[in-house]
């Protein structure tokens, strides 16, 4: 039997405090792909990676997405990405990323 799948939005993820990474979700969420994207009216970079400032490292311009997929090496099925442990981080405070992702039912 084939495996449902749907695409949801996660509400628009803040930043209060630049250098205090967030998380994309407060709860474990494991998605099989998930869509970054800088929200257009940001003025400065988002960084997407893990929990410490260090480790989030790859910038976003204001508008700009990136799409990130769980691999599918692993016998015919898919890995899951948990949205709890992929972490945002901002140059300015206040500013967000919106995230739609793609899930099992």
């Amino acid at each position: 039997m084939p495996r449902k799948q749907f695409l949801q939005s996660v509400a628009s993820v803040p930043v209060p405090s630049p250098g205090t990474p967030v998380p994309l979700s407060a709860v474990d969420l494991y998605v099989t792909s998930v869509i970054i994207q800088s929200s257009p009216g940001n003025l400065g970079f988002m960084y997407i990676g893990g929990p410490d400032a260090s480790l989030v490292t790859f910038p976003l311009d204001p508008g700009r997405a990136v799409e990130i997929f769980g691999d599918a090496l692993d016998n015919g099925t898919t890995a899951l990405l948990n949205l709890a442990e992929v972490f945002v981080d901002a140059d300015q405070a206040g500013e967000n990323v919106n995230v739609l992702y793609l899930g099992n039912s």
